[in-house]
């Protein structure tokens, strides 16, 4: 039985994520009046943790915007392969390396392109999520809707 590009994605997304080492990332706020007010975002990638299904990194960069001072900020994130269900599963470890919190599982939807399994909660906040395989990048991209918000937030991986 031939193997289809979807089906193979998550493992063609694993290998290059171990070849990240800059984000580009971008975040409005519809709700809030941010659209005129992109933060952007510029990082670096650190690995801090390596294994046959485990990448733990971290994001060490700046926040600017035209309304602000710039802002530094660090993200510490696991990405884990999940072959036997053909996902890609991504926790933050803002409270340590030993208390992940799960944040999404992404599964195939086509050839260059995953989607969150389903939404992540968080008080009234859901996140919805997809990543998307570009020639020079990955692309994650979250939409953050409730009451008072309704953002979009896209990383850019090289």
């Amino acid at each position: 039985m031939p193997v289809d590009k979807i089906t193979t994605i998550p493992l063609l997304v694993w290998r290059r994520l171990s070849e990240v080492r800059r984000l580009l990332v971008e975040a409005t706020d519809s709700a809030a009046g941010g659209a005129d007010d992109p933060v952007l975002g510029v990082a670096a990638v650190t690995f801090t943790g390596r294994g046959p299904e485990v990448l733990d990194w971290e994001e060490a960069g700046t926040w600017e915007s035209k309304s602000g001072p710039p802002v530094s900020f660090r993200n510490r994130l696991r990405w884990t392969l999940h072959l036997d269900e053909n996902a890609l599963g991504l926790s933050h470890l803002r409270q340590g390396i030993d208390h992940p919190a799960w944040l999404c599982e992404f599964v195939p939807i086509t050839d260059v392109a995953l989607r969150a399994r389903e939404p992540h909660r968080c008080g009234d906040d859901t996140y919805s999520a997809q990543l998307l395989v570009e020639p020079s990048s990955l692309v994650v991209q979250w939409r953050v809707e409730s009451p008072r918000k309704d953002q979009r937030i896209i990383h850019r991986y090289s």
